[in-house]
């Protein structure tokens, strides 16, 4: 991976607007502080390329409302399943250059100024995770200016694929790289990722069961499709914290004990070899050809369900279900 950098990358104009339950001092005094743990974090990511930051009370609000300076094809939704999400950078384009906005829920304020020791060492890695990803947002623009926010995807099943495979690659890099940051749960990662494999096969096959009822094909890929990108991202978080710790996954009792005998330990040994092929020339990566081994990872995951789509990247895709 690329060294660290040696100084404040902090854009001078950034603006931190803090919005709900504030007095306007309060408000003010907030964003200070909090520009100024950016600063502290910017002499580690870089930081150039973020557009701003909105810490709102509404934080559901202040992502619908985010102006993303393009038509997306999907809108901003915080987690509640699985994770309960508090914060987010997503891309936006200004003037068409490619730039991320931090959007946190007011909550961290509380976990960071006014939380116990474990609760601040919490929120400061939370900071730390949404920090990596704008560096990586960055990174991954440079190297192919023409895919974020840009390329338009033709299909659903191709915009299932690439967000599999985004998400995968996205969520490993920003725990791999802000693991040494506070406390990043590792706990949690393990046993959401745990949660999520042991509900996949069911989920899948209940989809693919229903199929046979309703023949609905665009439905039932949406849904099988989803399923597993969800295990794909989870995998990511969990792959790139063991990693960012010195520890291999497989290591991991719970880990190796549960995947030994599952269906996923072929898919999840090849996504891990994937995915670390990717630190090799961090940020100045010549082809996309690593980035695509992880769109075949979440192909040979459709595979072994039975499913096979041809055409994907067209407008007319077609799918076949096997099982």
């Amino acid at each position: 991976m690329a060294e660290e950098p040696t100084i404040q990358s902090l854009p001078d104009d950034l603006s931190v607007s803090v919005q709900g339950n504030f007095e306007q001092e309060e408000a003010e005094k907030l964003g200070h502080i909090f520009l100024h743990m950016l600063k502290q974090f910017s002499s580690r990511f870089d930081l150039s390329n973020l557009d701003g930051v909105t810490i709102a009370s509404d934080y559901q609000g202040a992502l619908s409302k985010l102006d993303r300076g393009t038509v997306t094809s999907t809108t901003l939704q915080a987690t509640d399943d699985r994770v309960l999400g508090v914060a987010m950078a997503p891309m936006v384009l200004r003037d068409g250059v490619l730039k991320s906005h931090l959007v946190f829920n007011a909550l961290i304020m509380n976990t960071l100024f006014k939380g116990s020791e474990s609760e601040i060492r919490q929120g400061l890695h939370i900071v730390a995770h949404e920090c990596s990803h704008v560096e990586f947002n960055t990174k991954f623009d440079k190297c192919f200016p023409d895919i974020s926010l840009k390329k338009v995807l033709p299909s659903i099943t191709e915009m299932l694929r690439f967000n599999a495979g985004q998400s995968a690659w996205d969520e490993y890099f920003a725990t791999l790289s802000s693991a040494s940051f506070g406390d990043s749960g590792s706990e949690a990662y393990r046993e959401t990722f745990l949660t999520e494999l042991a509900l996949t096969e069911n989920v899948v096959f209940e989809s693919l069961k229903n199929y046979q009822l309703h023949g609905d094909v665009a439905k039932t890929i949406e849904e099988v499709g989803s399923t597993l990108g969800s295990l794909m991202k989870f995998s990511g978080y969990l792959i790139g914290d063991s990693l960012g710790k010195n520890m291999e996954p497989i290591d991991i009792d719970e880990i190796s004990q549960t995947l030994e005998h599952s269906w996923f330990k072929p898919y999840f040994d090849s996504l891990v070899k994937n995915l670390k092929a990717l630190n090799e020339n961090y940020g100045e990566w010549s082809s996309f050809n690593l980035f695509d081994a992880i769109l075949i990872n979440y192909d040979s995951l459709l595979e072994h369900f039975g499913v096979i789509v041809e055409n994907s990247d067209t407008p007319s895709p077609y799918v076949h279900f096997y099982k």
